[in-house]
């Protein structure tokens, strides 16, 4: 079934529909944001967007739907209805938009450069390949949140080093400096990880309420990356300190020749 919506299918109807028993035959239609019902001989015609759907049970041949209302919506008797079920899902289970609302993302406060696209460029990465997946276990394996706690923790690690080279001391500050604004983004990813699990673990019936809390989370993670980032920036932009140079005064070397102390020949200016 291509995102074209399809014709709809003639199906057996059973529902438990705000408090009545409906059965018949009717049809059903899978819609770009909703699914449609209609069961003539009951005059019942319902859409339920897929945000008001707390589930659905594929099996052969058959199709249940879980509104958010508490009712029941069984289709079976179309061999199709197996194909729109998936689909059902894949469309119900989508990415939500992350980047919208953000401030530093690309904006002339965050400072575009070539650290700029370093630090979002993991976030960015997972974003897409969850886009082009086709189903929700696609989507949600390209934004695991353990892989991207691996890939943020390199890129700081990457920005102190190559401030402060030859300076460990002020190499491990910027690191503390930065992990402590890191935090909020750590949690997320973990909370996001915690969510994947549930939705993985989730029953049918409830398969999408914790999907939506799922694109709930990724939302939140987007966001405390982006607030992490605009925090980041003046730290990174310290410039790193002047090496130590080492003077030595001529004079001094005439005066231990006269027979002055050797600590009196250098004088180390910083």
């Amino acid at each position: 079934m291509a995102d074209v919506e399809a014709p709809p299918l003639a199906v057996a109807v059973w529902a438990l529909w705000r408090g009545a028993e409906i059965a018949g035959p009717g049809t059903f239609e899978l819609l770009a944001n909703s699914a449609r019902v209609c069961v003539p001989s009951a005059g019942l015609d319902i859409v339920m967007p897929f945000s008001a759907l707390d589930g659905g049970r594929v099996s052969i041949g058959q199709l249940t739907l879980y509104p958010s209302n508490g009712d029941v919506v069984e289709l079976s008797g179309a061999a199709e209805l197996g194909e729109s079920g998936r689909h059902l899902r894949a469309r119900a289970c989508t990415l939500p938009e992350l980047t919208l609302a953000l401030r530093g993302l690309g904006s002339p406060r965050g400072h575009p450069g070539p650290d700029h696209d370093r630090y979002f460029g993991p976030l960015l990465a997972a974003r897409r390949a969850a886009q082009r997946a086709s189903d929700p276990s696609g989507r949600l394996a390209a934004m695991r949140g353990s892989a991207l706690e691996v890939e943020l923790e390199r890129v700081l690690h990457t920005f102190a080093e190559e401030r402060f080279p030859a300076s460990p001391p002020h190499r491990r500050a910027l690191e503390a400096e930065l992990d402590d604004l890191a935090t909020p983004v750590r949690t997320s990813l973990r909370r996001l990880d915690d969510a994947a699990r549930a939705v993985a673990t989730a029953s049918d019936d409830t398969a999408f309420v914790w999907w939506r809390a799922w694109a709930a989370e990724c939302r939140a993670l987007f966001a405390h990356a982006d607030a992490c980032w605009l925090a980041a920036i003046p730290a990174l932009a310290v410039a790193p300190p002047p090496p130590r140079r080492f003077w030595r005064w001529p004079w001094r070397r005439e005066h231990l020749a006269d027979g002055g102390s050797p600590v009196a020949i250098e004088e180390f200016l910083t």
